[in-house]
């Protein structure tokens, strides 16, 4: 594990280390979007050293969620919350990630 420490660069990303925080999915969001709860969750998380932060599954249409608290980015109204849990991970020098998701048929 001597590498799990060093920058990792893919094309023009380049994660602080090695280290990356699963997706989860939190069951918080209201109608696709996230919340302070959210921001705050995956703020001190790249504040705590993770090098790549996925916030959660984001379901890509609202009848694609395993239940309405699923976060998503199927609507404009989702923008705000979305871009607010990205800027804090960057801020506190992770690199944010998403990993789009689509429960059911």
């Amino acid at each position: 594990m001597p590498d799990l420490f060093t920058p990792f660069t893919l094309k023009s990303v380049t994660v602080r280390n090695r280290i990356a925080m699963s997706p989860m999915t939190m069951y918080r969001s209201v109608d696709g979007c996230m919340s302070d709860f959210h921001v705050m969750l995956m703020g001190s998380r790249a504040a705590g050293g993770f090098g790549l932060v996925f916030p959660e599954q984001i379901a890509i249409t609202p009848d694609g969620r395993t239940s309405t608290g699923c976060a998503g980015i199927w609507s404009d109204a989702q923008i705000e919350g979305l871009s607010r849990v990205t800027r804090l991970i960057k801020e506190m020098g992770g690199t944010p990630a998403i990993q789009l998701g689509h429960t059911g048929r």
